[in-house]
């Protein structure tokens, strides 16, 4: 059920098709139109069976050959064997050479016999990228068995510069029909995802999932009871996350999306670039949004020599320091943020669990044809030892972590 006042629009999504599936039961479906650029229902027909063979090609290319080298060798035994006319001889040479490279053309253009076997399609139900009202299969996609006049949930890509534009297969053919197809279901077998794509017939569809951010193998706690909004435009769309942390907005229309969970204030989305995308009408995407304790580390670096910043980077890690062998201990890359500084010097470190942080500034710089890296380490040292930690506690801020960083 869906309520809409204006351009803002509030959408009921828990129970939308009745036993409240989740985001992962149709994700399957989703997806931008570069990977399921074609979704329809279909009664497939009789396939047909081309033979692709350049045997006969290949042959009569070889008797050309022949024929070149043959007419060459008289060509030559005419001349005067003590006059030599340069001009004639490389125009035989040429012609013996664009005879020798059409052989390996084909050659190449037919690389061994093969069958390609097409399936007519008659499209009864479009649901992503289909307008015409028959669709040509590729019979020979792996794992795809169909039956003629059964019915099909089709899930494939358009290949219209098909490698079978070959002239064993009749002029008629129209390659903009032809499909390839990835999945094929049986429409008894595709109920629950006909209701999901019926539903979502119009405009995009967004599935998501909202999850505590975790650095160690598997799945973050689900956050359910989360309020979303999802805006396109001068359209808006509000839902809240299921108990297992899935959502799902339908009828956006087309343009540029922004999702916004409405967190707690000591929390945050961590891949924040997954919170704005372009949706298509008719399109399916998928969006895993991961959230962390938001701590924060702000300042601002500036050129010890008042050089450009360009190059630098800024790394956040876990403290360490070498042991008394002068080795550090090992920790997980996972939980390493690198960013690079605002042009003017300024930075934000966001979603920082609680812990203990060194914080480096790292200047890439040429030296003799090879990379160089200077690393400064927060409070402005180029000695570890001497680097200054930052506590970060639960969502806590630290402001003004300024210091100067060395690059040249």
């Amino acid at each position: 059920m869906s309520r809409k006042t204006g351009a803002f629009a509030v959408l009921a999504v828990v129970g939308l098709l009745g036993a409240s599936p989740t985001a992962a039961d149709f994700s399957s479906l989703c997806g931008t139109y570069a990977d399921f650029p074609v979704l329809f229902v279909g009664r497939t027909g009789e396939r047909v069976t081309y033979r692709i063979s350049g045997e006969p090609r290949i042959e009569e290319a070889k008797r050309n050959l022949d024929r070149v080298k043959e007419e060459v060798a008289e060509v030559r035994a005419s001349l005067l064997p003590k006059v030599p006319d340069v001009e004639l001889e490389t125009e035989l040479e040429i012609r013996i050479i664009r005879a020798e490279a059409e052989v390996e053309t084909i050659k190449v253009r037919y690389p061994e016999p093969q069958d390609v076997s097409l399936i007519p399609v008659q499209v009864e139900r479009a649901f992503r990228g289909v307008k015409e009202a028959t669709l040509m299969l590729d019979g020979r996609a792996p794992g795809i068995a169909v039956e003629p006049g059964e019915l099909y949930l089709i899930r494939g890509a358009r290949m219209p510069d098909t490698p079978f534009r070959l002239p064993d297969i009749p002029d008629a053919f129209d390659y903009d029909l032809y499909v390839i197809p990835l999945h094929a279901t049986p429409v008894a077998e595709a109920e629950e995802d006909l209701r999901f794509l019926e539903s979502t017939a119009s405009g995009a569809t967004v599935l998501g999932n909202l999850m505590m951010f975790t650095s160690g193998e598997g799945r973050g706690a689900s956050l359910g009871g989360i309020r979303m909004t999802v805006s396109s435009g001068s359209h808006m769309s509000e839902t809240t996350t299921r108990e297992d942390g899935s959502f799902t907005v339908s009828d956006i229309p087309s343009g540029h999306l922004e999702i916004k969970p409405l967190l707690r204030d000591d929390l945050t989305v961590v891949n924040r670039s997954s919170l704005t995308f372009d949706v298509v009408d008719g399109g399916c995407n998928v969006v895993n949004l991961a959230v962390a304790l938001n701590g924060r580390v702000r300042g601002r670096v500036m050129s010890a020599t008042g050089t450009s910043l360009e190059g630098v980077e800024l790394v956040l890690g876990p403290a360490r320091r070498p042991d008394r062998d002068g080795n550090f201990t090992h920790y997980s890359e996972d939980r390493i943020t690198t960013i690079r500084p605002n042009p003017d010097g300024t930075y934000e470190f966001f979603g920082q669990t609680p812990g203990s942080y060194f914080l480096s500034a790292r200047h890439m710089r040429m030296e003799n044809g090879k990379e160089r890296y200077d690393v400064t380490f927060y409070p402005g040292t180029s000695n570890i030892a001497d680097a200054r930690e930052i506590v970060v506690g639960r969502a806590t801020v630290h402001e003004g972590v300024d210091f100067l960083v060395k690059t040249e």
